[in-house]
Order: structure tokens, then sequence, then C-alpha cells
């Protein structure tokens, strides 16, 4: 059992993370993860000297969590929050366990909406006809005074390029009536 108590006295007492790690013969990364559960929630070793090992456990948010009240997920409101700038599948999943509305792990909750994801056809198509919405267009345009045999064809905003074969070719013979 992770001596989370001894922990606690030893940063109070002023020991950086790395001396208490090597006092406890835990992880550094340990002794982080505990430090900041206790600071997130206002607890210092003397208040977990007053709590049996259980509840300062759950105090600290370790141990076997509480029963969710819901065991569903409102997937279709996690990927709407994914939309958003800086939101991440962590950040959402760290909000439902704060919130209690669930107690999987991140690789279950990953997991459970990708499936949900892959259930979902949520893909954004559009369907553009060209010219619709808007009048059809033929414009012909010398490509350049480099290349004059060269024409800028623009038709239903779509660009295709393309050469004129003969010297006496002009733009008027790629497009009749233009």
């Amino acid at each position: 059992m992770v001596k989370f108590r001894e922990i606690l006295r030893l940063h109070d007492l002023g020991y950086n993370q790395s001396e208490i790690a090597r006092s406890c013969v835990v992880a550094r990364a340990t002794v982080q993860d505990y430090l900041r559960r206790a600071a997130a929630k206002g607890l210092c070793y003397d208040q977990l000297s007053q709590v049996s090992d259980g509840e300062a456990q759950a105090l600290l948010g370790k141990g076997k969590p509480p029963q969710a009240t819901t065991t569903t997920v409102d997937f279709e409101h996690v990927h709407r929050e994914l939309q958003r700038k800086g939101v991440t599948l962590a950040l959402l999943w760290q909000e439902g366990l704060d919130q209690s509305s669930w107690t999987f792990s991140y690789a279950q909750f990953c997991r459970r909406y990708g499936q949900w994801k892959g259930q979902h056809n949520l893909s954004m198509r559009q369907v553009h006809n060209g010219g619709e919405g808007e009048e059809k267009r033929t414009r012909l345009r010398p490509r350049g005074p480099s290349c004059p045999r060269l024409a800028e064809v623009i038709i239903n905003s779509q660009t295709y390029y393309g050469a004129l074969s003969t010297p006496r070719a002009n733009l008027g013979s790629l497009a009749p009536g233009l």
C-alpha cells in the first residue's frame, strides 16, 4: 500500500518530492500525484490523520471509486464538446469522473467513444453541383505574354487548362460564340 500519510507528512515538513520518493520508496510521480490530489481537495496531513485509510483514500480520489449514478454516457454531448477548441477526450473524461457521471477508466472511455462513433455516420458531406445557385459562365483569357497559346478556361467554378494547337488558333476557336 502506498504510504500516502507519510508522503503528506514529509511534504508538510518541507521535504522536496525527490527526497520524499526516496524515503517512502515510491516513484516521484506517485508523490506528485498524491500532492496534487491533496492540494486540489485542500487537504493536509493533519486532516487526513483523523480519518481511516479508506476514508482518506476516498477523500484523495484513490481506492475504489463510488458507484456512478448512471452507467450510460451521452456521447452526442461528448462529440459536440470535442468540436470546441482545446477540448480533449481526457478533459471530458476527467470532468465526468469529478461529477461522478461514470467510473470507468480513460481507456474504457476512449474505447466506448470509438465504438459509439463507429456506429454513427458523422461525416459532413456537402454535395455541390457546379453552376447550381450561380449563373453558368465560360470565360477564356490568355495565360500570359510568354505563352500566348495557352489559355485558361473557367467553366462553372472549375479551372481547366488547355493548349491551343495551331498558330492560327485563337481564343474564339476554343469556345465559339464568345
